[in-house]
């Protein structure tokens, strides 16, 4: 793996979390690949002439399916990342925490990130056990920055549940999420953090139920490392 040797040692148990984190599901959904194609036009002598040109196409187009849920499910992602797909490549690229909270909002089905994990399997396969297809589709698809810095240690990846679950020790807690309405058209969710059957703190106006659980144990964390006289993330 000469294009991705990194001198930083990595513990073994780290390795299946940053390659995970480094192909993040709304982002490994969004990658696109370019398309060679050939269209048929009709010349100024009305004769019928090849034009060849190329399209970027999404990953996810490849994907086949026969189901309107489905079918659904990749809209919505499209139209959220949209909105939130520049903010979480400026904190991969540039951010010093990993995305939680933004990848959280996207509310995104798992069959997102099985896509590129089967690319990368069928090339390991396909190739008899040779890493370079894979080193080449992973930098064709943009993904070698992300994993970099996270190998060099550049972006904090920890989940804000596993770091609450490292401050509170053997104490009992309860991430509550409930649904807010705003509005009609508009709802949105909150989550109370209880320790110990003491609410500690609660995030209100989330997006998606993941992201109120991601914002609720993110606010944890703050508070008690405060409550600690630590560093704030």
């Amino acid at each position: 793996m000469k294009n991705f040797y990194h001198p930083t040692k990595v513990r073994s148990g780290e390795v299946p979390h940053i390659l995970g984190l480094s192909a993040s599901p709304i982002l490994r959904s969004n990658l696109k690949v370019l398309e060679s194609l050939v269209r048929v036009e009709t010349g100024p002598a009305y004769n019928l002439q090849q034009v060849r040109y190329h399209e970027r196409v999404s990953l996810w187009r490849f994907m086949r399916h026969h189901s309107l849920e489905v079918a659904h499910a990749q809209e919505r992602v499209v139209q959220s990342y949209s909105l939130y797909g520049d903010e979480i490549h400026t904190c991969l690229t540039e951010g010093a925490a990993y995305p939680w909270r933004l990848l959280a909002r996207l509310d995104l089905d798992k069959f997102h990130s099985d896509i590129v994990e089967s690319v990368f399997g069928a090339m390991f396969i396909d190739s008899g056990g040779h890493l370079s297809a894979c080193e080449d589709f992973i930098k064709r698809i943009g993904l070698k920055l992300y994993a970099v810095r996270m190998a060099e240690g550049s972006v904090h990846v920890a989940h804000p549940r596993d770091e609450l679950q490292r401050l509170i020790g053997s104490s009992k807690i309860n991430l509550n999420v409930e649904m807010m309405k705003l509005s009609a058209e508009c709802p949105a969710f909150r989550c109370t953090v209880i320790v110990d059957e003491e609410k500690i703190v609660e995030a209100q106006e989330c997006v998606t139920k993941e992201e109120a659980y991601e914002e609720g144990a993110q606010a944890a964390v703050k508070f008690l490392r405060s409550e600690q006289g630590g560093i704030l993330i």
